[in-house]
C-alpha cells in the first residue's frame, strides 16, 4: 500500500557534521533507460568517517564509498552533509513510432473538422514532436505494409522484423522531417495487424539496427481500431470477437464466420508487448477516435507496456473526437514532454527518518515548503522522490543535478 510519509519540520540549514554518515543519492537511469533515477552514494564523513557503500542503484557515478565531497557549489551546499559532486546525467530517449495506417485512418470524426484522422495525426505528431526534436530520437513504423493498396488480398501482411521500420531511429531535430514527409506520402489502407508490427518492433529493438542503441527504448502505438488480421484465429461462435461487429458495420449476424483475419487479435498484441517489456522496452498505447469499443483491450496493453496514463481510466491515453486535432497533439505532447524529464525519481530504498531528507537542484537546497516542492512517497519497501510544481517544471527544462540527502535535518 502506497503512503505519502508525514514528518515534522525541523528549521535550520544542512547540518550534520556529527552525523556518523549522510548518504546521498543521484538522479539517472538504468542502462535499459527506464527511470530508475537514483544510484546511492556511500561516503565517509563526520566524526567516525566510515565508508557506507549503500550502492542502491544502476544508473550513476558516485555509486561506491568514499566519493569525494560536492565541491563545486561553494558555500551553497554544507559538504558535511554528504553532498557528493554529481555529473549531469543526461537522459536518452529513443522512442520507435508505431502507427496504424488502416482504411479507418481516412475517415474525419466528429470535432475533426473534416481532416482525415491520417492528417490530423500527421499535424498532431509535428506540432507535438518539434518542441522535443532535440532531445528525444524518433524512427517511424507503419502497419499495414501494403504494396498496393487496392489489392485487397494484402489488406494484412505486415513485415514482421526490422524491415518495417520506415524511417530508423535517429535524433529527432533531423529525422522530423522524414518522419512527416513520410506521413504526407503514405496513402491509409487495409486492416490492423498490430501483434505483427510490435513484432517487428522487437526485432529492431532487440536484434537488429536499434540494439545498440545507447539510452532508454520506448514504443508509441497509435492506432484507430481493434487489432486484427491473425488468420489463425476462429470467433465465428462470438460476435464480441469480430472487430467488424464490433465497429458497427455488420448488416446482421456475425460478419466473421469464415473470416478469421477479422477476429479480434487483443492477446497476441499484448503477448508482443509484455515480450518488449521484458527487455525493458515500454509501450504508450494512444487510442485515436475508433478505438472506443476496444477500450478494455487497450487498457490491457497498456498496463502490459508499463506506462499507463497517469490522469486515467483509462490506462491508455485515450483521444477524444470532440478535442479535434488539438487533443491528438495535446496526448502526444503529454507523452513525450515526461520523457525529456523525469519528476518521479525511484530512491533505493526508504529513508529511515523522513525528517532528515534534503533535495537539491543544482547546487540550491528546494525548501519542503509542506510538501508543494516535493515529498517521498513510500510503497513497502520502494520510495520515490516525487518532484512538484515549479520544481518539477525546472527539472523539466533541463538542470545539471538533482541531489537527495538522507540524515540532516530537513529545510522547510
Amino acid at each position: 500500500m502506497r503512503h505519502v510519509v508525514s514528518r515534522v519540520m525541523t528549521s535550520g540549514f544542512l547540518l550534520c557534521a556529527a552525523l556518523a554518515s549522510c548518504t546521498v543519492f543521484q538522479s539517472g537511469d538504468d542502462d535499459d533507460g527506464t527511470p530508475a533515477g537514483v544510484s546511492g552514494a556511500g561516503i565517509g564523513i563526520g566524526s567516525g568517517g566510515a565508508n557506507h557503500g549503500a550502492g542502491g542503484g544502476t544508473g550513476a557515478a558516485n555509486s561506491s564509498g568514499g566519493s569525494a565531497p560536492m565541491n563545486d557549489c561553494g558555500d551553497k551546499l554544507d559538504t558535511a552533509c554528504g553532498f557528493n559532486k554529481i555529473q549531469a546525467d543526461v537522459r536518452v530517449v529513443n522512442m520507435l513510432l508505431v502507427v496504424d495506417k488502416s482504411a479507418s485512418m481516412k475517415q474525419s470524426p466528429d470535432g475533426f473538422d473534416n481532416v482525415s484522422k491520417w492528417d490530423a495525426l500527421g499535424t498532431a505528431l509535428h506540432d507535438a514532436l518539434s518542441p522535443v526534436a532535440s532531445d528525444i530520437n524518433f524512427g517511424l513504423s507503419l502497419f499495414p505494409n501494403q504494396d498496393d493498396p487496392s489489392d485487397n488480398s494484402k489488406s494484412c501482411p505486415t513485415l514482421s522484423d526490422q524491415s518495417a521500420v520506415v524511417v530508423p531511429v535517429a535524433p529527432g531535430a533531423a529525422n522530423l522531417s522524414d518522419i512527416i514527409a513520410t506521413l504526407d506520402n503514405t496513402t491509409p489502407s487495409g486492416g490492423t495487424p498490430t501483434a505483427t508490427a510490435l513484432t517487428a518492433a522487437y526485432d529492431y529493438f532487440v536484434n537488429g539496427d536499434g540494439k545498440d542503441l545507447e539510452g532508454g527504448k520506448y514504443i508509441l502505438l497509435a492506432t484507430d481500431g481493434g487489432p486484427n488480421c491473425n488468420a489463425l484465429l476462429n470467433c465465428s461462435g462470438d460476435v464480441n470477437r469480430c472487430t467488424v461487429n464490433l465497429d458497427g458495420k455488420c448488416a446482421s449476424g456475425n460478419c466473421c464466420k469464415n473470416v478469421s483475419e477479422a477476429c479480434l487479435d487483443d492477446a497476441a498484441v499484448t503477448e508482443q508487448i509484455q515480450r518488449l517489456a521484458d527487455k525493458g522496452i515500454s509501450t504508450f498505447v494512444v487510442g485515436i477516435p475508433g478505438t472506443e469499443a476496444y477500450a478494455a483491450s487497450l487498457d490491457a496493453f497498456a498496463e502490459a507496456g508499463g506506462k499507463e496514463n497517469p490522469e486515467g481510466p483509462p490506462k491508455y491515453y485515450s483521444v477524444a473526437a470532440s478535442g479535434g486535432v488539438d487533443s491528438l497533439t495535446q496526448v502526444f505532447s503529454t507523452i513525450t514532454t515526461q520523457l525529456v524529464r523525469e519528476c518521479n525519481i525511484q530512491l533505493p530504498e526508504p529513508p529511515q527518518d523522513i525528517n532528515r531528507v534534503n533535495v537539491a537542484v543544482d547546487c540550491e537546497t528546494v525548501p519542503f515548503n509542506m510538501g508543494d516542492n516535493w515529498e517521498v512517497q513510500i510503497d513497502g519497501d520502494a520510495a520515490t522522490l516525487v518532484l512538484k510544481g515549479d520544481t518539477c517544471d525546472q527539472v523539466r527544462r533541463g538542470v545539471m543535478s538533482v541531489a537527495v540527502g538522507y540524515g540532516c535535518p530537513v529545510v522547510e
